[in-house]
């Protein structure tokens, strides 16, 4: 275990065209059929997260799996799911555009400005929050020598230090959020 680069936290969003508004029309919705929710690649977080909402709700839905985010977004603006799990920065531009609904969010609304939109807390789910976030870690081979290993984590932490870095990052909203050392070993242990 190397690190941790980044870390977006999870969006539910709905088709634009449906007349699923809110977290109350999709649980009505549900109890007139089983709704398709969205997710892309098997065993990810989109897909633990679908899993995770669908038994803490216990709302009539399943998992629609799409090899990848490009085909599982497809899929939500074709209108082949009314709603699909993402992580946020995979949708921010779409929810800007007003091409996806957000509906719910599984991370703290003032992290990432959707002001309005309430999160699974919000909807009485605490149990959801950060738990289905996409966590980006940095990975080597079993029985790394110490010394490589300090020197890639040295590396990267210098580079997520970078000024320009930083301000790319801040455009881009990349939701970079390094951690190293004991506290992502931590976070890792905590994850698993």
């Amino acid at each position: 275990l190397i690190g941790r680069l980044a870390s977006a936290g999870k969006i539910l969003a709905a088709n634009k065209k449906t007349n699923l508004h809110t977290w109350d029309d999709i649980v009505k919705e549900s109890k007139r059929a089983p709704i398709d929710i969205g997710v892309a690649g098997f065993g990810t977080s989109n897909h633990v997260a679908a899993i995770f909402l669908i038994e803490a709700t216990k709302l009539a839905a399943k998992p629609v799996v799409a090899p990848g985010s490009s085909e599982s977004v497809a899929a939500l603006l074709r209108g082949d799911v009314s709603i699909g799990i993402f992580p946020v920065d995979t949708l921010r531009n779409l929810v800007e555009a007003k091409e996806v609904r957000p509906i719910v969010l599984f991370t703290e609304t003032g992290k990432i400005g959707y002001a309005g939109v309430p999160s699974a807390k919000d909807i009485g789910f605490p149990q959801l929050m950060e738990v289905t976030n996409s966590q980006r870690f940095v990975i080597a081979p079993p029985k790394l020598p110490a010394n490589i290993k300090k020197t890639l984590q040295d590396t990267l932490v210098k580079a997520m230090a970078d000024k320009n870095f930083l301000a790319l990052n801040e455009k881009a909203r990349l939701g970079m959020a390094p951690l190293f050392g004991p506290k992502f070993d931590q976070l890792f242990k905590d994850n698993y």
